[in-house]
């Protein structure tokens, strides 16, 4: 092996290591100027001090330290160690499994083909990992890093970075700042970190977590060709949700978020706050969970559920189910033959277009007249022909140990001792239905019929 020091001046020298087959390699100090330094063959080390030089290791497991100024560093083939230090340097991996570290300022890392770890350092970096299962770290300042072909592992850090990764399957972590990361084609695994983010899986069947922030995360791009089963989750923050294509999951997390689906059987769960959800084209479930959430499906058969709080449901098309939850809910069907149930709480619902079924399951579901007398009782506002009241999950008469049915006795009056009886009169050109439970002769619970005024034994499924 040779050693070489040289203390020169600003002048640009050359010094090229011997071309010669075998183990050993050169070691360059080189101080002071704009060197050019050049390994070849073997295992080499170079430093160099200030001045804006350029170094190659070609073959061999080489080890090129830049020092200050604008430096360019080559590794060349085989397992190489380049860093960069002050200055906005250049470092090239090549061939083999390399580590590139940019240390200070705004630095160019490209890895090339291998498993390179790449850490940018302080300032603004430029990362490329090429082909290759790589790790990438952008470090403080504003990044931006390519994974390429591989398996590719990236954190961005501080700063609001720009993350692409590429091919293959990658994980992805923005950190700190408010990030831009893209998966690209694979099944990859996003994480915004904190503030707000933007990210996007792209194709594949990514896994997407936002973070702490007001994120906006999309599943896929819109009208993919590859779109995947995206998993995305909104975590703190009002976050905005877009699955796109393909059966996708949606999670909203905290504060008010908005959730659409898009094309696909997608599942969308508001979780708490006040969300809006939308499900778009396919068999969509939609959950609005705590706060008052407006939920709205689309064309096809869908499962609307607005769980606590005062919630606003639409159906539009397809034969849907509407179920309010608890609080004061709106229900409205849309076209098609659609179930709603606003369960407990003072609930207004219109079945819309088609066969509808209004649907009570337990006496709680309809609030008891004794109270305001009736002023908290559900409202179907556009009963017809055709449509019917569900009350058969409901116990007619408590006084037994039976699942008991009701008996409809039109507008005739309840009979003492009897419970079991559903009836109704027409107050103001509304259909007030009664239930009596348990046999006093007076009405237990109430259903408003908007613009009704006969009912028939056909009306009910008891």
């Amino acid at each position: 092996m040779s050693i070489f020091r040289y203390d020169g001046d600003d002048r640009a020298d050359d010094f090229t290591g011997w071309r010669a087959t075998g183990l050993f390699g050169e070691t360059f100090f080189l101080n002071g100027g704009n060197n050019r330094a050049r390994g070849f063959e073997g295992d080499d080390l170079i430093f160099v001090g200030d001045g804006n030089d350029t170094l190659w290791g070609d073959a061999g497991n080489d080890y090129l330290h830049g020092g200050g100024g604008n430096d360019l560093l080559k590794g060349g083939a085989d397992n190489d160690t380049l860093f960069g230090h002050q200055g906005n340097d250049t470092l090239e991996g090549g061939d083999g499994n390399d580590q590139l570290e940019g240390f200070e300022d705004n630095d160019r890392l490209l890895g090339g083909a291998g498993r390179d770890t790449m850490n940018g350092g302080d300032g603004d970096d430029w990362m490329d990992g090429g082909t290759g299962n790589d790790v990438l770290r952008g470090g403080a300042g504003l990044d931006t890093m390519y994974g390429g072909d591989g398996n590719d592992t990236m954190s961005g850090y501080d700063g609001a970075d720009l993350m692409v990764g590429g091919a293959g399957a990658d994980s992805l972590m923005g950190e700190f700042g408010s990030d831009t990361i893209s998966g690209g084609s694979g099944n990859d695994t996003i994480n915004g970190g904190d503030n707000g983010d933007v990210l996007q899986g792209n194709e594949g069947s990514d896994h997407i977590l936002g973070g702490n922030g007001d994120d906006l995360i999309q599943g896929d791009v819109l009208g993919a060709a590859d779109a995947g089963n995206d998993k995305l989750f909104g975590g703190a923050g009002r976050d905005t949700l877009r699955g796109h294509a393909g059966a996708d999951t949606l999670d909203g997390g905290s504060e008010d978020d908005l959730l659409e689906g898009g094309d696909g059987n997608d599942v969308l769960d508001g979780f708490s706050g006040n969300d809006q959800l939308h499900g778009g084209y396919g068999n969509d479930k939609l959950s609005g969970g705590a706060g008052n959430d407006h939920l709205s499906g689309s064309f096809d058969n869908d499962t609307l559920d607005g769980g606590h709080n005062n919630d606003s449901l639409s159906g539009d098309g397809g034969n849907d189910l509407l179920i309010g939850g608890y609080g004061a809910d709106s229900l409205s069907g849309g076209f098609g033959d659609d179930t709603l149930q606003g369960d407990a709480g003072r609930d207004v619902m219109r079945g819309g277009e088609g066969a509808d079924i209004f649907v009570w399951s337990r006496i709680g579901d309809i609030v008891q007249t004794h109270s305001a007398v009736g002023a908290n009782r559900d409202v179907v506002e556009d009963f017809t022909r055709g449509d019917r009241l569900d009350v058969s999950a409901i116990d007619a008469r408590t006084a037994t140990l039976e699942d008991d049915a009701f008996t409809f006795i039109g507008t005739d009056a309840f009979a003492t001792g009897k419970g079991g009886q559903a009836r109704y009169t027409v107050q103001d050109g509304k259909a007030i239905v009664q239930f009596d439970v348990n046999g006093d002769a007076a009405a237990d619970m109430e259903i408003a019929l908007t613009g009704v005024t006969s009912l028939a034994a056909t009306d009910f499924i008891l």
